[in-house]
């Protein structure tokens, strides 16, 4: 603790091991010393520490650390490994930092990932960039062809697909899924719960033989 709170330069090749330790708290205590060093030669470890994470305060210490070390080029490895644990660290750091410059190429791949804490930080992400809107529909379409995705990720394509339901391309793919004879029962009804969730929003055509019979029936979406 006391390396936590009177961080010295000197003493990062001792701290470094302490990631490792077997004891939790020395985890979190030494993740926070690291941040507050500022030191890029630390971010291999802190990502690598990721990986063996154990509770959310002990993530929330390593990400931290990341951030306060603000080396985007460095963190941005961590988009690469083949753990989401990584992965997401990575991401949450990078958009969290000064610089970190996400791109939506780099967001989408991660928001089709099949590890539901992943998809969900990365579609967050998404959600908080407008200027992303045009790449809406290619990140939507494979969700939705995912019918018997995880109630996770179903969850979260909802909350993707009311939030730019209003864009052209999106419109029309949703009116190709709705029109679909194929369409599993479960994509269906995330749809119409997506358009339902929108307060106010305006039909488009090729919606109408699947949003009409529902009006007439004074059906709630």
């Amino acid at each position: 603790r006391s390396l936590a709170t009177y961080p010295n330069s000197k003493v990062l090749e001792e701290l470094l091991p302490l990631l490792q330790d077997h004891r939790p708290e020395v985890r979190r205590e030494c993740a926070t010393a690291i941040g507050r060093l500022g030191d890029s030669a630390a971010v291999a470890a802190l990502l690598d520490a990721l990986e063996q994470s154990v509770d959310r305060t002990e993530e929330h210490s390593l990400i931290y650390a990341l951030i306060e070390i603000n080396d985007p080029p460095t963190t941005r490895r961590g988009l690469q490994q083949a753990s989401p644990r990584v992965q997401q660290g990575s991401l949450i750091a990078l958009d969290q930092m000064d610089a970190g410059d996400l791109q939506v190429e780099e967001v989408m791949p991660l928001a089709l990932s099949r590890d539901a804490n992943l998809q969900r930080a990365a579609a967050e992400i998404f959600l908080e960039h407008p200027e992303w809107q045009p790449q809406a529909a290619q990140l939507l379409g494979p969700l939705l062809q995912r019918s018997k995705g995880m109630p996770l990720e179903h969850a979260t394509t909802q909350r993707l697909l009311a939030q730019f339901v209003e864009q052209p391309q999106v419109r029309a793919l949703v009116g190709r899924h709705l029109n679909d004879p194929a369409l599993s029962a479960s994509t269906r009804s995330l749809i119409l719960h997506a358009l339902a969730a929108r307060q106010k929003i305006d039909f488009d055509p090729s919606w109408q033989p699947w949003i009409l019979p529902l009006s007439t029936r004074n059906c709630r979406i």
